[in-house]
Parts: C-alpha cells; sequence; structure tokens
C-alpha cells in the first residue's frame, strides 16, 4: 500500500517532524530536527532512527540534508552512521553550502558507502553534524530506503 504519513513531535527547542512516502521506488523519510528558530550546532546523534521491520534488509539509496535558514559563513557537512554496526553511511558526507537551503545543490556529492547502506530491523541511524555553518536553522535529514 503507498501513502504519505506526517507526524510532529514537539520537545523544547526541538521539533522532530516525519513525512513518510511509500512507492514502488521505496520508503522515503523526511525528518525535521531542528525547529526554525533554534540554530544548528556541531554534534553526533543529533538524531537517531531506530530501522523498523518493514525495511530489514533494504538499502539507503538516496540522501539529503536540508535548513530553514541558511548558514550565512561556513558550509554544513552531515554523516549518517550505522551506530549498531559501527559503520558510515556516506563516504563523502552531505554538505549544505554557504547560502544555500539543501546539499541537492552543493559543489561536492556525497558519496554513498555501498559497502555499508544495507539496513537490518533494529538498527541505530545516527545523523551526526561535523561542521554547523553560521546562524543556519530548521535542520532536517531525507533518507530513501530501497527494497534489495
Amino acid at each position: 500500500m503507498y501513502g504519505v504519513v506526517n507526524v510532529d513531535v514537539p520537545i523544547e527547542g526541538v521539533v522532530y517532524g516525519f513525512a513518510i512516502n511509500v512507492n514502488e521506488k521505496g520508503q522515503t523519510y523526511n525528518i525535521k530536527i531542528i525547529d526554525d528558530v533554534t540554530v544548528l550546532q556541531i554534534g553526533n546523534s543529533q538524531f537517531i532512527l531506530c530501522v523498523p521491520g518493514d525495511l530489514d534488509n533494504s538499502k539507503i539509496s538516496t540522501c539529503a540534508a536540508y535548513v530553514t535558514s541558511c548558514s550565512s559563513s561556513g558550509s554544513i557537512t552531515v554523516n549518517f552512521r550505522n551506530i549498531t554496526k559501527a559503520t558510515s553511511l556516506l563516504t563523502t558526507p552531505l554538505t549544505i553550502d554557504v547560502s544555500k537551503y539543501t546539499s541537492y545543490t552543493s559543489t561536492i556529492p556525497y558519496i554513498i558507502n555501498t559497502s555499508f547502506n544495507t539496513v537490518s530491523t533494529g538498527d541505530l541511524i545516527a545523523v551526526d553534524v561535523s561542521t554547523s555553518g553560521t546562524n543556519a536553522k530548521g535542520f532536517g535529514v531525507i533518507f530513501n530506503f530501497s527494497p534489495i
């Protein structure tokens, strides 16, 4: 069955919002991690996704990151880490360039680590931010999981 599910869970300074789209290409998770007034900070495990059973043995096929207020100085660098398997899901992390809203237009394209992009039920996937730019707000990520 195909469809979209939206869930918002407000927490002080953070609004975890989910939009899940299911279609013939797989499942896309759009996860809003930080609200539109909180400045993005450097740090590991900004958000952790527990892989549900319906994604067992699927692959992360595409991903992106976004902000709703651009960085005025310095780029934003984001990586995804499988905590359970102690592996990085990207060999080249996502980058959101200065004055840009998304990683889609990045001058440095991300590269998925195809040796470690298959996920299993219960894997914990962390969103790590290694550079946060200046005054970027409204941070979120998008994962697409495709069946093998």
